[in-house]
């Protein structure tokens, strides 16, 4: 089996020979391309309610380098404003990195207050008949 192609005006060859029932797998680069950082869509609220659900997402872009993992880092998470980190691996090796600022408000009741969260309740008696 051999197969033909042009590349940058020059000719290149490549010839396989396998045998039955093999499967065999190439990896072809082109080292005229430098490699790049995944492209990525990224959702992140930029302020958030303390105590609140908050969703923080990102996916690879069609249109770039896919990510083939991505890790947020949230600091220590103290403060009204921190830090989110976001770093992502794509098949090319060279990784994204970005910073973002995220502003949390409100505030979270710390107390102690166990009746707000009492379980037991009361039996009561069910008439007789």
């Amino acid at each position: 089996m051999g197969n033909a192609a042009a590349i940058g005006g020059e000719q290149t060859t490549l010839s396989l020979k396998l045998s039955p029932h093999s499967v065999t797998m190439l990896k072809m680069v082109d080292t005229a391309l430098l490699p790049s950082a995944p492209a990525l869509n990224i959702h992140r609220p930029e302020k958030i309610e303390a105590g609140k659900p908050a969703m923080f997402s990102a996916e690879s872009s069609a249109e770039g380098v896919p990510a083939i993992s991505c890790r947020w880092d949230f600091g220590d998470g103290t403060g009204a404003e921190f830090a989110l980190h976001l770093t992502a691996e794509g098949i090319e090796g060279v990784p994204f990195e970005k910073t973002f600022q995220v502003t949390v408000s409100g505030t979270i009741d710390t107390a102690f207050r166990p009746e707000l969260y009492e379980r037991y309740v009361e039996p009561h008696e069910w008439p007789k008949p």
